[in-house]
């Protein structure tokens, strides 16, 4: 079995977190599932891990099994205890997972974990650098994606003006007596910035309804 470069699990969970969450090894894919979907149930539950493990008896009962303490010397003189969970004897890729979990949800900063980031060329996760950041991993992907919907609602805004005009010169051809031409060159006419191409995209998605025959 291939093994990622992890950090010291008791002081670097959240990293370690990280790594695995956004392995795109094949190998590691069975692992990274299971973690991306138990860090998807605990925010479906509001990070609130009681109600995660009331839900969850198999993963309560991970909870309770075997935990190692550790004593951490810190830099500044001091240290602090540590708790890691232990995987069972034999263990599966997914074992790997859960345990990789435990010990994320008791780290100091667990909270700090967010992603996947909503810009849809990322989907990374990422470790927060402030509270507020909710939903991109940067501020390069925060600004593309609010450039690309600023792009795509003016879009919509002008898809939206040509169809309102489109169906106004449908209704006109409509009244018309004698029709000497098709009625996507009548409108394309009126409205040299409606394109033919348009005409026959809309009527296809959009719902543009040809004019009635006589």
């Amino acid at each position: 079995m291939k093994h990622l470069p992890f950090r010291n699990q008791e002081v670097d969970a959240l990293e370690n977190s990280l790594l695995l969450l956004n392995e795109t090894e094949p190998s590691f894919q069975e692992s990274r599932d299971e973690l991306r979907r138990l860090v998807g149930e605990w925010d479906n539950y509001g990070r609130n891990l009681r109600k995660m493990l009331a839900k969850n008896a198999a993963l309560a009962m991970r909870f309770q099994g075997q935990w190692k303490a550790i004593v951490e010397v810190t830099d500044d003189g001091q240290a602090r205890l540590a708790v890691s969970p232990q995987l069972p004897s034999s263990f599966s890729r997914k074992d790997v997972a859960v345990n990789l979990f435990q010990a994320l949800v008791v780290h100091p900063d667990c909270v700090k974990l967010g992603g996947p980031c909503k810009y849809d060329r990322c989907g990374r996760y990422y470790r927060k650098n402030t509270r507020r950041q909710t939903s991109y991993c940067s501020r390069v992907h925060s600004s593309k994606a609010t450039a690309k919907a600023n792009i795509m609602s003016r879009l919509a805004d002008d898809r939206a003006d040509k169809l309102g005009r489109a169906r106004e010169s449908v209704a006109q051809y409509e009244k018309l007596k004698r029709r000497r031409d098709p009625w996507k060159v009548f409108v394309q006419r009126r409205h040299p910035d409606i394109s033919l191409c348009f005409l026959t995209i809309a009527e296809k998605r959009y719902g543009l309804q040809a004019p009635l025959s006589v």
